[in-house]
């Protein structure tokens, strides 16, 4: 029988910390948004119980290795300021699920249409973006 002293249980107390937090932090989410048939009320975890609004995505803080979906053929108005920062080999991707077009996010001739503020680790493909306006404006991309 292995005897444990207090440096071998301090020694395997600390691996054994290290690997439960390894493992928690490795769990990620998909989100998804239909702006036809989704809720705000739902979880967003599955395609069954999709978000609807810009306003769900941006009031929720996303981990590393987080995935927000958004239905194709579908449309949104208004600014997406999602918040969290992704990681090295883990970013936080922005992309569409389901067949036809590109989603499309109008800006509505805000300052942004897509804006990420002091964040890292984003990977944004497969949108339609525009932010129109019938004056010129001051707008960054």
């Amino acid at each position: 029988m292995l005897k444990l002293t207090s440096r071998r249980w301090t020694a395997f107390v600390s691996i054994f910390s290290l690997l439960l937090c390894g493992s928690l932090s490795a769990q990620s989410s998909t989100y998804y948004v239909d702006s036809e048939h989704g809720k705000d009320s739902n979880n967003g975890l599955k395609v069954g119980s999709a978000w609807n609004s810009l306003s769900q995505i941006n009031s929720t803080s996303f981990r590393p290795g987080d995935t927000i979906s958004f239905k194709a053929g579908c449309f949104w108005h208004g600014i997406l300021m999602p918040k969290g920062s992704g990681a090295v080999n883990r970013p936080i991707v922005i992309n569409s699920y389901g067949a036809g077009k590109k989603p499309i996010i109008v800006g509505d001739g805000g300052v942004a249409a897509v804006m990420l503020r002091n964040q890292d680790w984003w990977e944004i493909s497969n949108l339609d973006v525009s932010n129109d306006a019938s004056d010129e404006g001051l707008r960054r991309g």
